[in-house]
């Protein structure tokens, strides 16, 4: 205990030294910070007016009792209740523990695979509305995701794929209903649609006008859409309201999608704001369907059948076509 508070002690000169109390009391770091947790937080504080710079939170902070990195995450959870408490615990664990602030900003949830809880699943939904970036099981591979408006964590997710902006995302929907908002469907499709979704497909259709211009593929306006069929991305979707950008947990330079579960924490929990943690994910990724022109063309096979569409495919010959 000594020792982690002398640890603290230091940190906190240095912070004091780099934030004066008479520094700029609107927190610049804070609010241009890649976090939107922690750009929401510092917002809060200056409107509560509770502290004026970094280092008076600190201060404050610097009473609390000292946390054991066992209990790290029942005491996040606690402390992100209120958005002013969240922010000092973040940077009081920074102190104590020499950790780097956005490095302790990931939320870990682990849920369960088949009956995820609702508590859970709205602490995801709440930073997914804030901006944040999501990692989350799906009924293939673990997936990456936000909102549609998150502009930032679309860029954060391009980046830690290394896409470029010329490769569409997913869109992931809770059912076909949510989906004719923005895609269009004839008699046709609806049909083949009913007939597998839920389930591991993605369909390419045209999109609508409520489909943003960077969202849709240019050429085309077409979009690619899924149905998952897996409790807890269903649950997330059902909480959220909205659909998610999405893209295949796969990392530049691996063969496969990430799908342990260790694995995902150590490689990708840093880099996100919140990891939904199940079982262990597949490798497979979904089945690739082009519903956007007649006959339906088949750009990647995955894990669903495409024999049980019913319908005769034009096939590509390109299995192991690029994630959509």
């Amino acid at each position: 205990m000594e020792a982690m508070r002398s640890k603290f002690a230091k940190r906190l000169a240095q912070f004091s030294h780099r934030y004066a109390p008479g520094s700029d009391p609107q927190l610049p770091a804070l609010r241009q910070h890649r976090s939107p947790l922690l750009r929401r937080s510092a917002l809060r504080v200056i409107q509560k007016k509770r502290f004026r710079c970094i280092a008076c939170a600190l201060q404050k902070a610097q009473e609390c009792t000292a946390l054991d990195s066992t209990t790290h995450q029942q005491e996040y959870a606690a402390a992100s209740r209120k958005s002013w408490q969240q922010m000092l615990y973040l940077v009081y664990h920074a102190a104590v523990f020499s950790l780097p602030i956005e490095n302790s900003l990931t939320l870990i949830l682990d849920v369960h695979p088949q009956t995820p809880q609702a508590r859970l699943l709205r602490q995801a939904a709440e930073q997914a509305r804030a901006g944040g970036l999501l990692v989350y099981p799906t009924d293939t591979c673990y997936a990456l995701g936000c909102c549609m408006s998150a502009k930032a964590a679309q860029e954060r997710l391009r980046q830690i794929r290394q896409l470029d902006v010329h490769h569409d995302l997913s869109l992931l929907f809770s059912s076909i209903s949510q989906l004719t908002e923005y895609a269009k469907l004839d008699d046709r499709n609806f049909a083949i649609l009913k007939r597998v979704l839920p389930g591991p497909f993605t369909f390419i259709l045209p999109a609508t006008h409520d489909v943003p211009r960077r969202l849709a593929d240019p050429r085309r306006r077409s979009i690619g859409v899924r149905v998952p069929d897996a409790p807890v991305v269903q649950g997330l979707l059902g909480e959220l309201g909205e659909p998610l950008m999405s893209s295949t947990l796969q990392l530049p330079g691996d063969s496969l999608p990430l799908h342990e579960v260790h694995e995902i924490t150590d490689r990708i929990g840093n880099r996100v704001d919140v990891l939904l943690r199940a079982e262990d994910g597949k490798t497979q990724c979904s089945t690739v369907i082009d519903l956007s022109e007649w006959p339906p063309r088949l750009l990647r096979r995955g894990l669903g059948d495409p024999d049980s569409l019913g319908i005769e495919l034009a096939d590509t010959g390109n299995p192991i076509a690029e994630e959509v």
